[in-house]
């Protein structure tokens, strides 16, 4: 190569890899033997030369290489062997030893300044074959190993041919701190160029210690080397496993597997399987100082950072015995598991004979017969009986001769239950038995299939009761059957005789009717049709009463509890934020979201959305529960542009209040008819298989207490029953079902935007424009108010509040804002007149008791939403709770649910409890966060750890903000916390904000997460993008500088009035500042002259911007907008445009050059660039 090609790539390296230095260079840099190099400088203000010495003393010196900028230098300088890149830096072709010596640089500002004079000493270097000291026990391994030793034997550390000289020396980790080993011998040999150390313990290395962890350190750290120590790891090969406890753990097969090594701190652990006392398997170690480090040496493991060690998907041939090893250098611990894994069956129920698996199991049969019930591929073996439903039915029938059959299949078993049965009266038409499995242990899940027998009185032809369709029937073999069969067949003649004579008859007055009657409109008679069906059929009847459930709902909606004289209608406050949806499959590359025009197009069935199943995802307080009762407000009233106006059925349940309710017929019974409803589960379930449409709103899956178990509402999400129904599910953004219809469109509430907003404000005001402008100056007044508005129930409430108490009032974080809405709930109360101001003044500070319950609701391993009101008034006191219950913090509702205890007489089955919650889960977050904040002062890592363990704050956001204002003084722990978490580092900028006053830690916060690129994702969540964006914007205001700012595919399009981008969540992104580099990846889009042009001139916009790359994109060929180029000109901007791999920057005529060279893009060119990347992203 020669010394111009190079060189051109230094320059490149140059470009892309320079250094932290703001203007100069560092001091000391190192060179490597026999390479290119860099002596990196980087001068921030445009020089005029550049001067190169290769001495400290330059007097009477000519320089190795000058540089003069011009048109013609731009680029940087060649000369000989050196160069000089655009930012000062010199290039040097290949490095020797007569480089190692002190430079000097003079930096010319202008052709009549005074130079600026740095010296920069360079030492040559020479790495050695390891990027880390090697360890005689490691074998090849670099870094960290771990190995099994006895005593007696060598540990050496060594390095190999390196320059400089690599010290090295032996510490042992012991009770927190690294303790020298005294016996231990260092040795060094030298040649010409290079050096080699090592160093020998020469003592018993364990000690009487079971597991250590040895380091060798280097006693400097130079270049050459990509760590400054090396780690083993050393287990005693004699190590006695009987003392350790073991604990039983028992998993179903395919799920996650978490063991806990020790609750006390460990600093380095080894997890092994053990098979017998002299033959196991590492599985991994872990080391836990400084930096965590972990090794795994099996697929499906991991260790995580408290040690813990987690199975992925266990597998069957993963049980078995495990041992974790953990040590401090002092005690030596050991922890047990024995696991056992079970597998569910498949289908994961009892399988009855004659029944069909989708579908509530009725079997027409006789008094007396057999029934047989399979559970196939289940492990270990579970023991099937037979049971009534009711307790109280038991005496009505008896089994005998149960036999019980058991085959294996591999890993796996089918076993089969045959019973002989007999109905002991004959009072009784029908009869609810079960199939059940006894639980082979503690952990296995409830088996169960629930059955109903509609026994045959006599051997003729029945019909099918109270409209079901009969799926099957199960015939006792008993005397007489010939008979039977003899009267069955006659009867079936007799039949069809009737019916062919019935047709006749109709034929016959048909066509007199023809003849007598006068022709009227098609139209006409469908609709004179439906309406005699509707007036006479059992589903007119059954809207109707269902119709009255939801005119209560939709028609008294309060959007502040306190404020309950303001009762609106849906459709008085329903206003559409913003909505994107998404076809794709999961698991087919990233997901594509487009705006949706209409909230009606959630429920039309048009292209692109032809999916049964809808999932509508959104934030806390984004509407989802609105929208869903928007959509039952449209189908009642039969809204002439809503697709709904034509569907038959529309099921709208809350799935908060399923509890303990896996049959969806009966939920819609108990929820969504009056008590003394004639309708049965039966009727309910004919009535909607006769339906041609049927739609099913689901609201609140995030709520739904059974949502990890088998039930109808999770068999309706995988589409295994109603098939053909549509599905609506609404649910927080981080609550999608873990299993669903693979053909499933998603929904993406992401709030107000300005236009909605004031929609809704005319709404609150009445259209009154004066209130409705104030309303919003005030919002532009608060800052912080800016996160809030995009939240609908925030914007609601925010409205409401001002308009009726016409505040004035501030607020600089979200703890404030909702601190505030909170006392406007109290304040309320103890106005109103003849109200005992003194007393409510006391009951108001009284909600420890209600914080308590908060916490544990949102902290247990399965949530809870919904309390009793026994349980609640228990907790929490009468007074307290009608206090809270009055001010509308808290809700109830009556509720039916069906009581299946022993001793509960038929009259009691179903009763009518009264079910209290937070009016909405924020409030309840907010007391949470209250107990957090006063049980978090003083507690160890571990046991916050252990108490924050449920509370993921990326569903839980606002209760670890809500800690972080209400106590400033556990704010720093909490963010601590946080940065441990992936991403959480993001997330704790919002949770800092909360904690005022502290403008230092949040610049210390900020200037850590800005050291590295700042990455906006569209895989990232909303709060993340929000969490991002506010690190830039504080980086920004204090004038941080960021090191580089990357958009990545969720640039939706410049708003060129307000000099903005808009990100497509609806996010924004103002003019940045402190910023100079900027990467835009846009992979795969085409961007018009028009859009191209806004974006450039937007980056001119930007201050301290020095450099923007569009990566991935394809840009117009030139541009010919004068004033854009104009501005171009006078500014030091460089725009770079990589399509696929070649590297172009945009020059001040509008045209694209390679970066390196001053050829122009050709028209040929660009056309090949452009097929090559439409190659590349079709």
């Amino acid at each position: 190569m020669g010394t111009a090609s190079c060189l051109l790539v230094l320059l490149v390296t140059a470009l892309t890899s320079r250094g932290e230095i703001q203007d100069g260079c560092e001091e000391k840099q190192f060179l490597e033997l026999g390479r290119s190099g860099t002596i990196t400088c980087y001068f921030d203000v445009p020089f005029h030369a550049i001067l190169w010495y290769d001495s400290k003393d330059i007097a009477d010196r000519a320089p190795i290489v000058r540089c003069v900028r011009d048109d013609d230098t731009e680029d940087g300088c060649v000369s000989g062997i050196h160069g000089v890149s655009p930012d000062g830096s010199l290039l040097i072709e290949t490095v020797s030893l007569q480089h190692d010596r002190t430079f000097t640089v003079l930096k010319f500002s202008s052709e009549f300044e005074e130079p600026t004079k740095y010296l920069v000493e360079a030492i040559v270097t020479v790495k050695p074959p390891t990027t880390c000291p090697m360890i005689n026990l490691c074998g090849t391994i670099e870094h960290v190993c771990m190995t099994e030793i006895e005593d007696g034997f060598d540990v050496v550390c060594a390095v190999q041919n390196s320059r400089p000289q690599v010290d090295l020396y032996w510490v042992k980790h012991n009770e927190g701190s690294y303790k020298n080993i005294t016996s231990q011998n260092v040795s060094v040999s030298h040649n010409d160029v290079t050096s080699s150390s090592s160093a020998l313990i020469t003592g018993n290395i364990l000690n009487g210690s079971f597991l250590s962890l040895l380091v060798c350190k280097t006693g400097t750290f130079p270049k050459t080397f990509n760590c400054s120590e090396s780690m083993v790891l050393v287990l005693h090969k004699n190590m006695n496993y009987t003392t350790a406890k073991t604990h039983e753990l028992i998993k179903e097969e395919t799920s996650i597997v978490s063991m806990e090594c020790s609750e006390e701190k460990k600093p380095y652990l080894t997890w092994r399987k053990m098979y017998d006392d002299h033959h196991f398997e590492d599985i991994a170690f872990a080391v836990l100082i400084d930096s965590f480090y972990q090794n795994v040496n099996a697929e499906n493991y991991e260790v995580n950072q408290n040690g813990s060690l987690t199975i992925h998907n266990v597998q069957l041939q993963q049980e078995g015995h495990y041992v974790c090893i953990f040590s401090n250098g002092v005690t030596d611990k050991t922890t047990s598991y024995n696991l056992s894994i079970y597998i569910n069956p498949s289908p994961p129920f009892p399988v009855v004979d004659g029944c069909k698996l989708d579908q509530f199991c009725v079997l027409q049969v006789y008094r007396e017969g057999i029934l047989t019930c399979s559970l196939i591929g289940i492990r270990p073996e579970a023991k099937l009986f037979w049971r009534t439903f009711h307790n109280g039915d038991s005496n009505l029938i008896s089994f005998s001769n149960t036999q019980t059959k058991v085959t294996s299949k591999g890993n796996t078993m089918d076993v089969v239950i045959t019973s002989n049965y007999k109905v002991n009266t004959n009072d009784i038409s029908r009869l609810t038995l079960v199939c059940d499995a006894a639980k082979p242990n503690i952990h296995f899940p409830q088996l169960s299939t629930k059955l109903e027998l509609l026994f045959l009185d006599t051997p003729e032809i029945s019909t099918t009761a109270d409209g079901f369709q009969i799926q099957g029937s199960t015939v006792a073999s008993q005397a007489g059957q010939t008979g039977f069969v003899l009267r069955s067949v006659l009867g079936a003649i007799a039949v069809v005789c009737l019916i062919i004579t019935a047709i006749s008859v109709a034929l016959v007055i048909l066509k007199k009717r023809r003849r007598s009657t006068k022709p009227f409109d098609s139209e006409e008679r469908e609709t004179m049709m439906t309406e005699m069906k509707e007036d006479n059929s059992p589903l007119s009847q059954f809207l109707q009463e269902m119709k009255s459930i939801y005119e209560n709902q939709y028609s008294k909606v309060t959007p502040i509890p306190f404020l309950s004289h303001k009762i609106f209608g849906i459709d008085e406050i329903f206003v559409q934020g913003g909505i994107k949806f998404c076809t794709s499959d999961q698991g087919k590359g990233h997901p594509k979201w487009t705006t949706l025009e209409s909230y009606q197009d959630i429920v039309a069935k048009k292209a692109p959305i032809t999916s049964f199943l809808r999932i509508v995802e959104g934030d806390p307080g984004q509407g989802k529960s609105t929208l869903a009762l928007q959509f039952v407000y449209d189908w009642c009233t039969k809204k002439c542009e809503s697709p709904l106006k034509d569907v038959d059925l529309l099921i709208f349940l809350q799935l908060r209040q399923l509890r303990n309710n896996t049959n969806i017929f009966q939920a819609i019974k108990l929820l969504l008819l009056p008590k003394y409803t004639s309708f049965t589960e039966e009727t309910i379930k004919s009535i909607i298989q006769k339906c041609s449409s049927v739609v099913f709103i689901l609201d609140g899956y995030d709520e739904f207490p059974n949502r990890n178990e088998q039930n109808d509402i999770n068999d309706m999400i995988k589409t295994l029953i109603f098939h053909q129904a549509m599905i609506i599910l609404t649910t927080r953004s981080n609550f999608r079902p873990k299993e669903y219809a693979q053909n499933s469109t998603f929904f993406k509430l992401t709030g107000f935007d300005e236009k909605a907003r004031n929609e809704y404000l005319f709404k609150v005001v009445q259209d009154d424009r004066n209130i409705a402008e104030r309303l919003k100056q005030r919002l532009d007044e608060s800052p912080v108010l800016g996160e809030f508005i995009l939240v609908p129930l925030f914007f609601a409430m925010y409205a409401h509040i001002t308009y009726e108490r016409d505040d004035q009032v501030m607020f600089d974080s979200v703890t404030k804002f909702f601190r505030y809405m909170i006392s406007c709930f109290h304040s309320h109360l103890g106005n109103k007149p003849n109200n005992n101001k003194d007393m409510y003044q006391s009951l108001e500070k009284a909600h420890e008791s209600l914080e308590e319950i908060a916490f544990n609701g949102l902290s247990g391993k399965k949530e809870k939403n919904i309390w009793s009101k026994e349980e609640m008034c228990a907790n929490l006191g009468q007074n307290i709770f009608e206090y809270y219950l009055d001010i509308g913090i808290l809700v109830s509702e009556e509720v039916r649910r069906i009581i299946d205890e022993p001793g509960i007489s038929d009259s009691e089955h179903i009763q009518d409890v009264t079910e209290v919650r937070f009016y909405h889960k924020l409030f309840c977050e907010w007391y949470a966060a209250h107990y957090l904040s006063k049980h978090l002062n003083g507690l160890s890592e571990t046991d916050m750890a252990r108490l924050l363990n449920h509370l993921d704050p990326f569903n839980l956001q606002y209760v670890y903000r809500f800690v972080c204002g209400l106590n400033p003084d556990v704010a720093p722990t909490i963010i601590a916390y946080l940065k441990t978490l992936h991403d959480g580092d993001k997330f704790a900028i919002l949770c800092l904000l909360e904690k005022t006053g502290d403008i230092e830690q949040i610049k210390e916060t900020v200037t850590e997460l800005c050291l590295e690129t700042v990455i906006l994702s569209n895989e990232s969540s909303r709060l993340l993008q929000r969490s991002t964006l506010q690190l830039i914007d504080i980086a920004c205001k204090l004038k941080i500088p960021v090191k580089c700012f990357q958009i990545e595919n969720c640039l939706s399009h410049i708003d060129v009035p307000r000099a903005c981008i808009l990100l497509t969540s609806e996010l924004h992104i103002a003019k940045l500042a402190s910023i100079k580099t900027l990467t835009i990846t846009e992979m795969g889009r085409e961007f018009s002259l028009e859009d191209a042009i806004d974006l450039i001139n937007y980056f001119l916009c930007c201050e301290d911007l020095k450099e923007v790359k569009l990566e991935c994109c394809l840009l117009p060929k030139a541009f010919n907008d004068t004033e854009m180029l104009r501005k171009l000109e006078q500014t030091s901007l460089r725009v770079l445009w990589i399509p696929t791999a070649t590297w172009y920057r945009l020059n001040t005529a509008g045209q694209w050059k390679l970066r390196y060279e001053k050829q122009i893009l050709t028209e040929d060119e660009y056309h090949a660039e452009v097929e090559k990347f439409r190659k590349e992203w079709e």
